[in-house]
């Protein structure tokens, strides 16, 4: 009873445990004064019993656990310490403390969901679905999870374009890429959308001019330019590859002053403007195409701009109305957004900036490098190998676990290739209908400190319940 409540934090129950172990410490041998007592609580004595043999820290001293444990130390030896109850099961059954009262629970995993024929809607690659492990400290358990590539699996496909100058020539060959790209996505699934969005620069000095000729026009010379703008959402995830063509063809290149991008900010509000943007729960991939480098984090001083960026989506009528208010991304928030959203990122880059975009997709999990022809004629194959690339390699993350719980990953890949530690997370080459397995012993290493809170005490002492839930579908 006292057990329960301290477990599950029942003050009321609690208190009521507290006082009656009160009032039995101060009468007879086993607290009970007269029969009505005794049938009110000897049951409660009963259920102490299991906890005979179980060892508390010295916190505990002249507790009420500590009073009640009085009466059933008599294994101890004269002068031994409440604390030599902690010990190897067989120690104490050798020092005389009965097997049917130790306290030695032991960790367990039940598997709560692990649906194998789902509709096509809800199609899943991976098996189980939802476990719930049971933990002991220093007791690691271990199951078993299986991947299986589905064929015909549902792709959401957003293409994120440059359109500063440099960019014009690219435009003209994008304009066409809906109903071309959903000819030759339909070769590999018959569920595949595609948005549109487009990025520039902060619109603050010095990474645009703001004088009102260049606001209206930033182009030189004849050139009939758009407004600057930081990023805007054109259009939202669709099946329409026409309707793709239609509202790209409408587009407008538009300029700024620097080499660099403001291409971070576009990419953070693709990956946390869930809803606007339209990803389902599939393959999502970004298309991320441009012909210049990148500004991150701590350049948006040079516009005065010191609030960090907060990740969180800020559009309005489709397009980013805080680029002057907020820097630019780092890459690690980067990381973490698209990781959180399960977003594959497909960096379409020029040849010159092959090297830069390189070093980036090796911190960015989950991404790859196509190199970008001239004029992004070549835009088409560049996504169909990449995904390809992306596609063939499953990769077993993991959310941030609770302190002193480890995990660790054992891989058994195609052709027989079994794999440990960092390796153990992924496997490669993976095929329409391969499978593959990994077996995850996760430990449990609570250590208890000093502390008068002895719910959370007994909590983090008797076992730690961890839900886990199936990494996420990387197919």
């Amino acid at each position: 009873m006292l057990l329960a409540a301290l477990i599950h934090k029942d003050l009321e129950l609690y208190q009521t445990e507290i006082n009656c172990l009160k009032s039995l410490t101060q009468k007879n041998s086993f607290g009970i004064s007269n029969n009505k007592e005794k049938k009110s609580c000897l049951f409660r004595i009963e259920d102490y019993a299991c906890l005979a043999c179980v060892v508390f820290p010295a916190v505990y001293r002249n507790s009420p656990v500590h009073l009640l444990l009085f009466y059933f130390q008599n294994f101890l030896k004269q002068g031994e310490s409440l604390s030599t109850r902690c010990d190897e099961f067989q120690s104490l059954l050798t020092r005389g403390c009965t097997e049917d009262m130790i306290e030695d629970p032991h960790g367990e995993y039940k598997v709560l969901q692990n649906k194998t024929q789902l509709k096509p809607e809800d199609i899943t690659q991976i098996q189980p679905q939802k476990l719930n492990l049971t933990l002991r400290s220093g007791e690691p358990q271990s199951f078993k999870l299986k991947f299986k590539r589905a064929e015909d699996y549902p792709i959401d496909l957003y293409y994120l374009m440059d359109l500063s100058f440099s960019m014009a020539d690219d435009l003209e060959n994008v304009k066409n890429l809906g109903t071309s790209l959903m000819s030759e996505m339909s070769k590999i699934t018959s569920d595949f959308r595609i948005g549109f969005g487009s990025f520039v620069e902060k619109t603050v000095m010095p990474y645009i001019s703001t004088t009102p000729a260049k606001l209206r026009n930033p182009c030189t010379g004849d050139q009939n330019c758009t407004s600057p703008f930081s990023y805007k959402n054109v259009l939202k995830l669709t099946e329409d590859g026409k309707l793709f063509n239609t509202l790209v063809g409408q587009q407008h290149i538009s300029g700024n002053l620097d080499s660099p991008e403001g291409g971070f900010d576009a990419i953070m509000q693709v990956a946390v403007c869930g809803e606007q943007i339209g990803w389902r729960n599939v393959t999502r991939l970004l298309v991320f195409s441009t012909d210049a480098g990148f500004h991150f984090a701590g350049d948006g001083k040079l516009g005065g701009i010191v609030l960090p960026n907060d990740g969180k989506c800020h559009l309005e009528n489709n397009v980013y109305t805080m680029s002057h208010y907020y820097d630019y991304p780092s890459i690690a928030h980067l990381v973490q957004k698209l990781s959180d959203n399960n977003i594959q990122t497909i960096f379409a880059v020029t040849e010159e900036f092959q090297p830069v975009y390189q070093e980036l997709k090796n911190l960015i999990p989950k991404s790859a490098v196509g190199t970008l022809s001239a004029n992004s004629s070549n835009v088409i194959n560049l996504i169909i190998d990449a995904y390809n690339s992306l596609s063939s390699e499953v990769i077993l993350e993991n959310s941030k676990l609770p302190e002193g719980v480890t995990i660790a990953y054992k891989s058994h890949c195609k052709n027989g290739v079994v794999s440990e530690g960092e390796s153990g997370r992924k496997c490669s080459n993976i095929s329409i209908g391969d499978e593959v397995s990994s077996r995850t012993p996760l430990c449990c290493c609570v250590l208890v400190h000093h502390t008068e809170d002895l719910m959370e005490l007994h909590r983090q002492f008797l076992f730690l319940m961890l839900n886990h839930k199936a990494p996420k579908d990387i197919p």
